[in-house]
C-alpha cells in the first residue's frame, strides 16, 4: 500500500513539473532577459534521462544553453534542443536557431551562422512576427558584412529598415543605421557611412538617447579624420562631452569614450604636424594620458597597440626617437607569433621610419625588407580571401536566380490553370449559346495566342538567364585552375627551401656534441635541447681538457637560420680556444678571445660592425680537487645542493660588441658529491603560456628555479622528462618562441 502511494505521488509531481516547464517555455523571451545568474547548465542537464519526453528534453537543453557562458557549449546545447524539439514548437525552434547564429557570429564564423539565421527568418516570416524578423535581418546583414558580400549585406539592412519603419520603432532603426554605417566603413564607402550615421544622430536626438548619440558622434568624427580634420575634431569633442558627462559603468560605452580620446589625440597630432604647433602636440599627449592603460586592463591588445602607435607618432614628432624606439620594442610582445600579419607590417613600417630618423639606415633597411615580405604575404592572403568571397557571392546570386525561376514556373502553372478553366467555361457557353459559338471561339483563340506569346517571351528570358549562369560558372572554373597552379608552384618552392634547411640541420647536428661525447666526459647528465626552428641559435659542447671536464652552453643572437650561422661560428672557434688544460684553467680568457674573434669576423660591407654575438656559460670541473672554475657571459647557472640553490655569479655583458666592454671574470667555487649543476639559455623561462585566452605570459626564471629545486634529487632521465612535460603543458598549444637548451650534471 505504501509503495502504491509513493508511485502516485511521483506521477503527480512529474505532471506538475511538466506543466510548469511548458509555461516556462512560452515565456522564454521574458525569462531569459532576467535569468538567474546563480543557475548552471548542469542544473537542467541532470534532469534529462531516458524517460524524459522529447519536448521536455528540448526545453532542458534550451535552458542549459541560456546559462552557458561558452559559445561552443551554447551551440552544442541549442543543436540538441533542435534535435528533440517537435516541429509544432516554432517559437523555440526559431529562438534556438537565432541564438546559434548569434553565437557563431560572436566567434567570427559567419558562414556557419547563415543557415541557422535563415531558418529563424523563415519561421518568423511565416508567424508574421515582424519585430523578431527585423532583428534576425540585422544579424543576417552583419554576417554577410563579415563575409564582405556587399549586395546581400545592404539587402537585409534595407529589409530590416522597412520592418522597423512599419512598426515606428526608432530604437530598431538606429540599430540598423549604426550597423549599416559600420558595414559601409569596412568596404570604404565613406559617404554612405556618413549618411547612415547622420540618420542615427537624428533619431537618437529625437528619442533623447544620449549615450547612443555619443557613439554616433564618435563614428562621424572617426570617418572625417582624413578628409575634414576640423569636422572630425568637432564631432569627437561632442562624443567625449556626452560620454564623459555620465557616470558610465558599462564597458561597452567606456570603450567608446576611450576610442574618442585616442582619435582626438590623433587629430591634434595631425594638426600639429601640419601647422608645426607644439601646443597642439601637447593636447595629443593630454588625451593619450586620459586613456592610460584602459585597453591593456581590458585585455583589448589590438586597441592598446593602436594607442601605443599614436604615442610613438607623438614621440617622433617631439624628436624623441630613442623613447619612440623603446615604446615600439614594448609593443612587440603584443603582436603574437604571426610574423606575416597586417599588424606586423604596420610595426615594421613604424620601425623603418624611426631608424631612418635615428640615422641607422642598416636597421631601417632590415625592417623595410620585413615590411615588404609581410606585404607580399598579406596580398596573397587577401587575394585568396577575395576569390573565396567572390565564389560565395556567385552562389548567392545563383540562389536568387533559382528562386526567380521557381516563381516564374509557378506563374506559368497558374496561367495554364486559368487557361484550362477558361476553356471549360467556353465549352459550357458554347453548348448553351450555340448561335454565338463562332464569335466566342474566335475571341478565345485571340486570347490564347496572346498568352502563348507571353509564355514564349518568358521562356526566352529564362533561357538567357541560364546561359549567363553557365558563362559565370566557366569563369569561376578558370580562376580555380589558375589558383591551383599558383599553389603548386608555391609548394614546390617551399619544399626546396625546407630540404635546404634540413640539410643545414644535419650539418649543425654533426658538429654539436653527441650524447656519446657528453657521456664520455660526464657520467651522470641530461641534455634538453629543443630548437624553435629546424636549425638552432643555441649550442652546447662537452670536451675533456687535461684534468678538466668542460661543459659549454651558448645562446646566439636570433634563432633559425641566422642563429644557426652564429652557432656554427661559435662551435668552430671553441675548438681552437678551448682545447688544452691551460685554456680550461682560465675560462674567462676563453670568452675574451671569443669576443675578439666575433668582433673581427662579423664586419659588414660598409665597414660597420654587426652588433650580434652570443650569451655563454663555460664550466670547467676539476673532480680531483672537487673544484669548479667557470666564466659566465649574460647567462644563468645554478648549483642545487641539498635542496638549496646557489647562483653562479658572472658578467652581464654578452660575447660580442657591448656598450661597456671589460675582461670576463674567471670564478672558482667548491663542489660536493651529489651537487646538481644546471646551465641553460633564457629560451625556457621566456616561453609564453598559461590560460588559453590572450597572448600568454612568460614562464619566468623564478618558476624554473623552483622546478629545478623540486626535482634535483630525482634521476637525471626523469628530471629531463619532468622539464619537457612542464614546459609543454605551460605553452598550452602555443608556438615555441625561442630555442630551449638546458644541461644538468650531477657531481659524482
Amino acid at each position: 500500500m505504501t509503495k502504491k502511494n509513493h508511485t502516485i505521488n511521483k506521477t503527480l509531481i512529474f505532471k506538475f513539473l511538466t506543466c510548469f516547464i511548458f509555461l516556462f517555455a512560452v515565456c522564454v523571451p521574458t525569462v531569459s532577459a532576467q535569468k538567474d545568474r546563480t543557475r548552471k547548465p548542469s542544473d537542467y542537464l541532470k534532469l534529462i534521462d531516458v524517460n524524459t519526453p522529447d519536448s521536455i528534453t528540448a526545453i532542458y537543453y534550451y535552458n542549459a544553453a541560456l546559462y552557458s557562458d561558452n559559445y561552443d557549449m551554447q551551440i552544442k546545447y541549442l543543436l540538441n534542443s533542435l534535435k528533440y524539439c517537435p516541429k509544432s514548437k516554432k517559437n523555440i525552434i526559431a529562438s534556438a536557431s537565432f541564438k546559434i547564429a548569434r553565437a557563431y557570429w560572436y566567434k567570427s564564423e559567419s558562414r556557419q551562422a547563415i543557415p541557422h539565421i535563415n531558418n529563424a527568418c523563415q519561421i518568423y516570416k511565416s508567424c508574421k512576427d515582424s519585430s523578431r524578423l527585423a532583428n534576425s535581418y540585422v544579424l543576417m546583414a552583419q554576417c554577410y558584412s563579415n563575409l564582405k558580400l556587399k549586395d546581400s549585406t545592404f539587402y537585409y539592412f534595407n529589409e530590416a529598415e522597412k520592418l522597423f519603419s512599419g512598426r515606428c520603432d526608432t530604437s530598431g532603426l538606429t540599430t540598423v543605421f549604426r550597423n549599416a554605417g559600420s558595414a559601409s566603413l569596412k568596404i570604404r564607402l565613406r559617404e554612405m557611412a556618413e549618411t547612415y550615421f547622420n540618420k542615427a544622430v537624428f533619431l537618437d536626438s529625437m528619442a533623447g538617447d544620449t549615450l547612443n548619440l555619443g557613439l554616433d558622434y564618435y563614428y562621424l568624427g572617426y570617418i572625417n579624420i582624413r578628409d575634414s580634420i576640423k569636422l572630425a575634431e568637432q564631432y569627437l569633442k561632442q562624443a567625449i562631452g556626452i560620454l564623459s558627462s555620465k557616470k558610465i559603468t558599462d564597458n561597452y560605452y567606456l570603450s567608446f569614450l576611450n576610442f574618442s580620446y585616442n582619435s582626438l589625440a590623433q587629430v591634434y597630432l595631425q594638426e600639429a604636424q601640419e601647422k608645426g604647433d607644439e601646443q597642439l602636440a601637447d593636447y595629443c599627449y593630454f588625451y593619450l594620458k586620459k586613456v592610460g592603460n584602459y585597453f591593456l586592463d581590458q585585455s583589448d591588445f589590438a586597441n592598446h597597440i593602436l594607442l601605443c602607435y599614436t604615442y610613438v607618432d607623438y614621440l617622433v614628432y617631439k624628436q624623441q626617437y630613442q623613447e619612440a624606439l623603446d615604446e615600439m620594442i614594448s609593443i612587440k610582445k603584443f603582436l603574437g607569433a604571426d610574423h606575416n600579419s597586417k599588424a606586423s607590417e604596420i610595426y615594421n613600417t613604424e620601425m623603418t621610419h624611426i631608424y631612418e630618423k635615428l640615422g641607422d639606415y642598416k636597421s631601417a633597411f632590415e625592417y623595410q625588407a620585413k615590411m615588404y615580405e609581410n606585404h607580399i604575404e598579406y596580398i596573397s592572403d587577401s587575394t585568396v580571401t577575395s576569390i573565396a568571397n567572390f565564389h560565395a557571392e556567385q552562389a548567392v546570386i545563383h540562389e536568387r536566380l533559382e528562386q526567380k525561376r521557381i516563381e516564374a514556373e509557378k506563374r506559368l502553372l497558374w496561367i495554364i490553370v486559368i487557361s484550362l478553366s477558361g476553356v471549360v467555361i467556353l465549352i459550357t457557353i458554347l453548348v448553351v449559346y450555340i448561335l454565338r459559338m463562332l464569335k466566342i471561339k474566335r475571341k478565345a483563340n485571340n486570347t490564347l495566342m496572346l498568352k502563348n506569346r507571353i509564355l514564349a517571351a518568358q521562356k526566352t528570358e529564362i533561357e538567357g538567364q541560364k546561359a549567363e549562369i553557365e558563362v559565370q560558372k566557366s569563369e569561376i572554373e578558370t580562376q580555380k585552375n589558375i589558383i591551383t597552379g599558383q599553389w603548386l608552384e608555391v609548394e614546390n618552392v617551399n619544399k626546396k627551401l625546407i630540404n635546404s634547411i634540413e640539410y643545414a640541420k644535419r650539418i649543425q647536428g654533426a658538429v654539436i656534441s653527441s650524447p656519446k661525447d657528453v657521456n664520455a666526459v660526464f657520467k651522470d647528465n641530461f641534455v634538453y635541447y629543443r630548437p624553435r626552428d629546424i636549425v638552432s641559435g643555441d649550442f652546447y659542447r662537452a670536451v675533456k681538457c687535461g684534468r678538466f671536464s668542460v661543459m659549454i652552453t651558448a645562446d646566439c643572437t636570433g634563432h633559425g637560420i641566422p642563429g644557426g650561422f652564429l652557432s656554427m661560428l661559435g662551435i668552430s672557434s671553441l675548438k681552437e680556444f678551448m682545447a688544452t688544460e691551460k685554456d680550461a684553467e682560465n675560462p674567462g680568457s676563453v670568452l675574451d678571445r671569443m669576443r675578439t674573434f666575433i668582433k673581427t669576423t662579423l664586419i659588414s660591407e660598409v665597414d660597420k660592425t654587426v652588433d650580434d654575438g652570443m650569451d655563454m656559460t663555460v664550466c670547467c670541473f676539476d673532480f680531483e680537487k672537487m673544484e669548479l672554475r667557470y666564466a659566465i657571459a649574460n647567462q644563468t647557472a645554478y648549483i642545487i645542493r641539498k635542496g638549496k640553490a646557489i647562483k653562479l655569479k658572472g658578467d652581464t655583458m654578452p660575447v660580442g660588441r657591448y656598450v661597456k666592454e671589460e675582461q670576463f671574470q674567471t670564478l672558482t667555487t667548491d663542489i660536493e658529491h651529489g651537487d646538481m649543476v644546471y646551465m641553460y639559455s633564457d629560451g625556457i623561462q621566456d616561453q609564453l603560456g598559461g590560460d588559453a585566452d590572450g597572448f600568454g605570459r612568460k614562464f619566468l626564471g623564478k618558476n624554473l628555479l623552483n622546478m629545478l629545486i623540486g626535482f634535483s634529487e630525482e634521476p637525471l632521465g626523469k628530471q629531463c622528462a619532468i622539464l619537457h612535460n612542464t614546459i609543454t603543458a605551460w605553452r598550452n598549444g602555443r608556438m615555441q618562441v625561442d630555442d630551449m637548451t638546458m644541461i644538468g650534471i650531477r657531481v659524482e
